[in-house]
């Protein structure tokens, strides 16, 4: 959002500004003009000159200021631009009467007016008040605009980070490029230490690569061949090669920082009427100021002091600090949340968080991993765990059931070499069997094996039991007799009972949601802390879809619940890994959900400082106008048009200044012990 100009802009603006505002306000309100002056035409006139003079290189330098205050006029609801627009208008209103006195002063010395007029209209100059209006409006746009600027900075060095030049593989032969010409689909080697140039997939090696710039987190993240690594992120102390699939604007760094920017721009629901009524505020201003005028002109007030209150109105009432106050308490959340991974894409989604009473969580890819692993392993007298688990893993190795993956991974970390299993044939939905050695081997469910043997009362007792307990026992059968079990569940993360009960001491509602029959489900949510009433089991993608539309809760899924994500209030992305997810208006870039608790802490913390903003702001122009209108005048407190400018130009520095400061990090739950069912090895 383009909130302010460039700052080097305003800075020049401003320092033209003072240097001719400065002298102009000596000359206007310090020096003793009458006694210096007295009735001497020709000296009036050379004030008169210097005043305008020294006005004019003020005017010139603020041009944008009228510019935009004409757009402003134009339109229904001028946004931003209705403070330069009644900074602008109460200029040209002291400047049109300042150039009426001009002439008087200039008819004095030419026709010899009479003593008393000649004082009078070189005293009604409003050239120091049309000056002092634009300087403290330049002023207060570059203080809004450091401020800006600092508050963006950690999405500035997100892309600072990047690399100047990668090495790639060109023609078979390494060469070193500028890191913008890396291309999709190029060959990148990485060395220990390097800074990746883009997103892409490990060919080769296997390396720890530091995450922290992207996720918050410091732990360094192993890395190994088909893993996916991103843009910004450091390798660690061995030497990887990739393949470039995302470059440029693509990659995930670019489209976080492009989202935390983003945000920015976004309406808050919370702002959303404050901003409507002093989008509103020029003509209704302008009219209080004309109403102004007229009271006072009836009450006998000179016309020249009722001009100033009148003035005085307009500069008072500048809405700098309302209409940008959401967007700078947008812009502090989610420059808090690029720290820690959590991306705000929307000013809705922030106040929705905040308002959250409810936290729905769909099971797998949040509180479990998303994918199953072997937790238990059940042999028999004649086949051993380690012989059972190699024999089913060159059975799996033929299938990419995610049930057969997890095998295949569970003999890959156990170094288990698997067995030679040929002529393999599937049965969708219920196994698969093949030739081992000369004999028949099958692994599947109960009903599956019991067509190729009779499983023992041990391995059926141990299946009973796994099942109670929410795991999913797969069986095995070796040359007609039964061979064992391997028990498959997904996994819960390490860190998922902590978030679940930091949600809880937030005063939140922790739901689990899944498919799962259940006890498995039971099982699960028990693990985390949730008991058995606030577990729904056995959802069809329909009944789920129906449970988040009716709850109107917050919902915890990832990126591929889409329709889900869209019907909750707000939708929580998890595991994004930058890339956009347009339902989601809150993302959280790995699959933490530790973060959701912090998420929803920056954001009440966020609504209530906005909250506390608007009030402030609301209170100091409500007594700003009153004292513009001289309410106080008959106790001799008035608000002269300068000193209304600088008045409404500090309370705008302020303001944003208190939304901008930096939101301190919020600390994550400390990971406990997995909670999952041990991996062990059995024998029946």
């Amino acid at each position: 959002m383009d909130t302010f100009e460039q700052p080097e802009i305003l800075k020049k603006r401003l320092g033209v500004s003072l240097l001719c505002t400065v002298p102009l306000a000596v000359l206007a309100w310090l020096l003793p003009v009458n006694r210096i002056l007295g009735a001497s035409a020709p000296l009036s006139l050379v004030y008169a000159v210097v005043q305008g003079a020294l006005t004019v290189p003020v005017c010139v330098v603020s041009r944008p200021v009228f510019r935009r205050s004409l757009d402003a006029l134009r339109s229904e609801h001028p946004g931003a631009a209705a403070q330069d627009a009644l900074a602008a208008l109460a200029t040209v209103v002291c400047l049109i009467y300042s150039v009426y006195r001009f002439g008087q002063v200039a008819g004095c010395f030419l026709m010899g007016f009479d003593e008393e007029l000649l004082m009078q209209a070189r005293a009604s100059l409003f050239f120091a008040p049309a000056a002092c209006i634009l300087t403290c409006n330049s002023a207060a746009s570059l203080a809004g605009a450091l401020l800006w600027q600092r508050a963006a900075a950690p999405a500035a060095a997100l892309q600072a980070a990047l690399p100047n030049s990668a090495c790639v593989l060109r023609d078979r032969n390494p060469c070193t490029v500028s890191a913008d010409a890396v291309r999709e689909g190029d060959i990148v080697l990485l060395r220990p230490g390097d800074v990746l140039p883009a997103d892409g997939v490990v060919l080769e090696g296997q390396s720890s690569v530091e995450e922290s710039l992207l996720t918050g987190d410091p732990a360094p993240v192993d890395k190994h061949k088909g893993c996916t690594v991103f843009a910004g992120t450091r390798n660690g102390d061995s030497a990887l090669i990739c393949r470039a699939t995302h470059t440029g604007s693509d990659t995930a760094l670019a489209h976080i920082c492009a989202a935390a920017r983003g945000t920015a721009g976004t309406p808050v629901p919370l702002a959303r009427q404050a901003e409507r009524l002093f989008s509103l505020c020029v003509p209704a201003l302008a009219g209080l100021a004309v109403v102004v005028l007229v009271v006072w002109l009836l009450l006998g007030l000179p016309f020249d002091a009722a001009l100033g209150r009148a003035v005085a109105v307009l500069a008072a009432g500048c809405p700098l600090a309302a209409l940008t106050a959401g967007p700078a308490a947008l812009l502090a959340c989610s420059m808090a949340g690029l720290k820690q991974g959590i991306l705000f894409r929307s000013g809705g989604g922030v106040e929705a968080a905040a308002n959250a009473k409810t936290v729905l969580l769909q099971k797998s890819g949040t509180i479990t991993t998303d994918r199953p692993e072997v937790v238990e392993l059940v042999g028999t007298r004649n086949v051993p765990a380690r012989f059972l688990l190699g024999m089913a893993a060159g059975l799996e190795s033929q299938s990419d059931d995610p049930m057969a993956q997890a095998v295949m991974r569970r003999a890959l970390a156990d170094k288990i070499k698997l067995s030679a299993v040929q002529n393999v044939t599937a049965v969708p939905g219920q196994g698969l069997c093949g030739k081992f050695a000369g004999k028949t081997i099958a692994g599947g469910s109960e009903a599956f094996i019991a067509a190729h043997c009779e499983l023992t009362p041990d391995l059926k007792e141990a299946g009973d039991r796994l099942a109670a307990e929410g795991i999913t026992p797969l069986y095995f059968s070796l040359d007609g007799h039964a061979a064992g079990l391997i028990g498959i569940s997904e996994m819960v993360k390490k860190s998922s009972r902590e978030a679940v009960q930091a949600m809880q001491a937030l005063g939140l509602e922790v739901v689990l949601l899944t498919a799962d029959p259940a006890a498995t489900a039971c099982r699960t949510g028990s693990l985390v802390g949730l008991d058995e009433a606030h577990v729904v089991s056995g959802l069809t993608p329909q009944t789920f879809a129906d449970e988040v539309r009716s709850r109107r809760a917050a919902l915890v899924a990832g990126p591929a619940d889409a329709g889900a994500l869209a019907d909750a209030v707000p939708g929580i992305a998890i595991g994004t890994h930058g890339r956009p997810v347009d339902c989601a208006p809150v993302q959280l870039v790995h699959g933490d959900l530790a973060c959701v608790p912090g998420a929803v802490k920056l954001a009440r913390r966020t609504t209530a400082r906005l909250r506390r903003a608007l009030t402030g702001v609301t209170v100091y122009h409500i007594a700003a106008l009153l004292l513009a209108v001289g309410v106080l005048a008959p106790f001799g407190v008035v608000l002269p048009p300068a000193a209304a400018a600088l008045a409404s130009a500090l309370a705008a520095v302020v303001t944003l200044a208190a939304l901008l400061r930096p939101e301190p990090d919020v600390p994550a739950p400390v990971p406990a012990p997995e909670e999952s069912a041990p991996q062990t090895e059995a024998s029946a």
